[in-house]
Parts: C-alpha cells; sequence; structure tokens
C-alpha cells in the first residue's frame, strides 16, 4: 500500500536523524576539523546552545552555568559598590574640608595668613631698592584680580557708607607741619572732598612744589597714613623715585609701557590705589605723560576705572617761583599767613610747565589742566626750624631744652644771603644735628 510504503520511508528517516544526532553528540564538525574529540565542558562554556555545532542543549547544565555566572556578577557588583562608596567618602571628607575652610575665611581666621601671603609677595613698598623692572615682573606675573574688595581705611574711613572726617588728617598736620598754612587748607579739602565723592570725574591728582626739607615727602606720608594703616608700606599705596626707577634716558620708551603695566595692574586690584611719584624734577621728559590717560575723565579704560585713584608728585621744580613771592610779601611787610593759593599756583604751573630741566616740561598733564591742585611748600624761616627741632625732642622723648633748639637752629644756614630769612635745607638736617647733642 502506498501508505505503508510512506510510513516505512519515514521511520527510515526518522531513524537515520536519531543516528545522525547520536553521532553529532559525539563528534561535532569542530571535532572533525581539528581531527581530535573536544571535551564536553569546553562546549558547553564555549556554545552552550549549540548555535555552532547543533545538536541538544543540556539545560540542567546551562541552568547551573547561569548561577555561576550570577556568583561572579554579584562579587563584581560588591567590588565595585564598594570602591563607588570609598570614593563618595572620599569626596564627602574633600567637601567638608572646603566648607570649613571657607567658614574659617568668613570668620576672619585664615584672613590675616592670606594677608601675610600678599605682603610677602609685595614689594611696592618705599624700602625697596628694586628697579621699576624687577617690580613689573614680579606683582605684575600674578593675574590681575578685578572687583576685588576695597581695604578699610584709618583713621579717614572711605567706605560706602561711611565718610571720612578732616579732623584726624588737619590735627596730623597741625601737630607736625609747620610754616606751611596754604598746603594745609588745600590738602584737607582737597582729600577729603575727593574721599566723600562718591562718583568722582577723574582721579585726584596732587603736585607739590618747593625746596627740599620743607615737608612734601612728609605730606605724602601723612595722606597715606590718614587713608590706609599701613602708609606707606601698604600695599596699595606705591611709590616711584625717579632716579632709582627711572634712571636710563636711552630706557624712557621701555619705562613708560611699564609704568602703564604696573598701574593698570594695581588699581585693577585697588580702585583707591595710591601713587607717589618722587624727584619729578629729575624724571626724563616726556615720561611722565605715558599715564596721561589714566589721569583724564574717562569713565572706564579696558574695562578698568581710574576715578577713585589718587596721584601725588613732588618737585623742587617752581621753588624759585615760591620764594620770589615769599619775599615780595615779606619786603613789603605782609606776613606770610596773608598769602593765598591764587598768589602762587599760577606762577608755579607755569614755571614748571617752561623748565626744560623738569618732568613735567610742556607736559600734557599741565597743558591739558589734569593736574587738580599744584600745592606750594613755602621756604622755612628760622622759627620753624625751632619748632621741627622741638617736635622731634619731644618724639624721641627727651627733655625740651631750649638752649639745644637754639643751637640746632643756629647751626643751619639761611638764604638769601644778606637777609638770611629761609632755611636752605628746611628742617631736613635737623634730625642729624640733634643726634651730635644726644649721642648715644
Amino acid at each position: 500500500m502506498p501508505s505503508g510504503k510512506v510510513f516505512r520511508r519515514r521511520r527510515a528517516d526518522s531513524e537515520e536523524e536519531e543516528e545522525d544526532e547520536q553521532v553529532t553528540e559525539e563528534v561535532s564538525a569542530a571535532a572533525l576539523l581539528v581531527g581530535e574529540k573536544l571535551q564536553e565542558e569546553t562546549t558547553l562554556v564555549d556554545d552552550p546552545f549549540k548555535i555552532k555545532t547543533g545538536g541538544m542543549v543540556d539545560m540542567k547544565k546551562l541552568k547551573e552555568r547561569g548561577k555561576d555566572r550570577i556568583n561572579e556578577e554579584e562579587d563584581l557588583n560588591l567590588g565595585t559598590s564598594f570602591s563607588a562608596e570609598t570614593n563618595r567618602r572620599d569626596e564627602d571628607a574633600d567637601m567638608m574640608k572646603y566648607i570649613e575652610t571657607e567658614l574659617k575665611k568668613r570668620k576672619g581666621i585664615v584672613e590675616n595668613e592670606e594677608q601675610k601671603v600678599r605682603d610677602a609677595a609685595s614689594s611696592s613698598n618705599i624700602g625697596s631698592r628694586q628697579t621699576l623692572t624687577q617690580v613689573y615682573h614680579e606683582e605684575l606675573s600674578a593675574p590681575v584680580r578685578r572687583n576685588k574688595e576695597e581695604p578699610k581705611a584709618r583713621p579717614l574711613r572711605v567706605g560706602d557708607t561711611e565718610k571720612p572726617e578732616p579732623e584726624p588728617l588737619q590735627e596730623d598736620l597741625d601737630k607736625k607741619l609747620f610754616g606751611q598754612h596754604l598746603v594745609k587748607k588745600v590738602i584737607v579739602k582737597a582729600v577729603i572732598g575727593f574721599l566723600n565723592n562718591t562718583n568722582p570725574k577723574k582721579p585726584l591728582t596732587l603736585s607739590l612744589h618747593g625746596w627740599t626739607g620743607t615737608g612734601k615727602n612728609f605730606v605724602s606720608k601723612i595722606i597715606a597714613e590718614s587713608i590706609y594703616e599701613g602708609g606707606l608700606n601698604s600695599n596699595y599705596v606705591h611709590q616711584f623715585v625717579s632716579t632709582l626707577h627711572f634712571p636710563h634716558a636711552h630706557s624712557v620708551g621701555h619705562y613708560k609701557d611699564q609704568l602703564q603695566s604696573w598701574i593698570r595692574g594695581n588699581v585693577s586690584a585697588c580702585g583707591r590705589s595710591i601713587f607717589i611719584f618722587d624727584e619729578m624734577d629729575k624724571m626724563h621728559a616726556g615720561l611722565i605723560d605715558s599715564i596721561k590717560p589714566f589721569l583724564d575723565y574717562y569713565e572706564q579704560l579696558d574695562g578698568v576705572s581710574y576715578r577713585r585713584a589718587i596721584f601725588i608728585f613732588l618737585s623742587n621744580a617752581g621753588a624759585e617761583k615760591i620764594t620770589e613771592v615769599a619775599l615780595d610779601f615779606w619786603k613789603s611787610g605782609k606776613k606770610r599767613e596773608t598769602m593765598e593759593l591764587k598768589d602762587l599756583e599760577a606762577g608755579v604751573s607755569l614755571s614748571v610747565f617752561n623748565n626744560k630741566n623738569s618732568g613735567f616740561w610742556h607736559s600734557s598733564l599741565i597743558d591739558r589742566n589734569l593736574i587738580d591742585y599744584f600745592v606750594p611748600f613755602l621756604p622755612l624761616e628760622y622759627k620753624h626750624v625751632k619748632m621741627c627741632v622741638r617736635v622731634e625732642l619731644e618724639s624721641r622723648g627727651y627733655m625740651v631744652d631750649e638752649e639745644i633748639i637754639t643751637k640746632v637752629a643756629d647751626e643751619m644756614t639761611y638764604f638769601p644771603k644778606e637777609e638770611k630769612i629761609y632755611s636752605d635745607k628746611g628742617c631736613k638736617t635737623v634730625f642729624t644735628k640733634l643726634d651730635f647733642y644726644y649721642d648715644l
């Protein structure tokens, strides 16, 4: 029967398949290719689902293999979790340390230490014997810090909410400066008025003129001390001496670039910076004009405002004109205390502008009226010298001896030759002469 034939054929085919499966289980295609029988465990590991070799899949072994993998993954995850937890704890410790440091900073605990670091890095004080090149490379190498909190002032407070009072500055000038009624009047009004102005249109620029020993450096010192506790040693007060910082005429171009960079960097760090230029009469002509943009009526230059800074120039130039006016008053029988600023300022500025030996010779600072006050220091008379000696004795803790005061004053030289009214060295050598009488 046809059906039986079909049945027998299917049965034969089924038997052949079973035989093939048995052979397949015993010898894989890979084993035939290699020429040797592979171990069962290796096949299970390499091809657990018999995809490559074919044949029956042993689900029991596959399940056991899955359990082993789960155990391995659990072990791996446990190690990873431990590592992550350790990292988190380290990060938490670092964060706590950072928070504690920030809290200490706000409480002022580490403020003094940071100030010591800044003081050690600064080389701008008056005692520095470095050239401008050294100063420039050392202090401008650090990034410029803008919008820095302004330092507190003493005794003049220059904060946004407190206005400085004129009494401390006036008191210091009255006690320590003699024979300079014009200076006291101009300095107090100019400095206090400027500090009280919350929106100045330009920096305060003062030019102090007079003979040696009349008090120019002394007044600049008093101004600095009235604003900053460190005075001339403050990080925000910068003093330049022409013969020290700008000695070579052939390097004027180089000095100009450095001076601009120096001022820009320091004003960026502190808008209330004070710059003092000593020996302007010995400065090379044209050099000071490089700072003209900083003294002008600009709101900002390259994002920096210079309107709250103070510039002070000291010079012997113009002293002849001051002496001429003072002598005229004396010869006409007028008291020097009746002299007013208008009697001297115009003549001094013109004399300085036309003096070829002055750093202000034909300077754009004068030509463009960027100097706010030409402050004349009158030559000192005999009585003023005695006042200087007396104050020096008191400051040293000695008893005031009028005989010694007179001796020191008499030893000074005076001019003009015939009248001998004014001390040609002011009070400058008073201190060394006292050492002769108080040899310790």
